[in-house]
């Protein structure tokens, strides 16, 4: 899919994306905060709207700003839609994420 856009290529190989995961129903992503060690959830509502697209985890190491980048392909323009997400939680760098059917209580940091 990345190949056949170099708008989205060039868009993402300045970034230190890490993992890349395609967003599916009612599971929550859980986010490893690499820098203070805390794996961080974000609920699944944040993902509603998008089940199917591709979600993007950039670590941050190049620029010490990690992101989480909903990935939307628009066949009306037949261009790549990123949406990005961000959360005070995450500090510096984060490293791998996954969606998984388990819902965890939350935890301040």
């Amino acid at each position: 899919m990345c190949a056949t856009n170099t708008n989205f290529v060039r868009r993402f190989e300045e970034s230190a994306a890490e993992d890349c995961d395609v967003i599916v129903t009612n599971q929550n992503l859980y986010v490893e905060d690499d820098a203070d060690g805390w794996i961080v959830k974000v609920s699944s509502g944040v993902f509603t709207n998008h089940i199917g697209d591709v979600l993007i985890t950039d670590s941050g190491y190049w620029d010490f700003v990690p992101a989480l980048y909903i990935v939307h392909w628009n066949p009306a323009t037949q261009s790549f839609v990123t949406t990005r997400i961000s959360s005070p939680y995450i500090n510096e760098s984060i490293e791998q994420s996954t969606f998984a059917p388990i819902n965890t209580p939350p935890v301040s940091p």
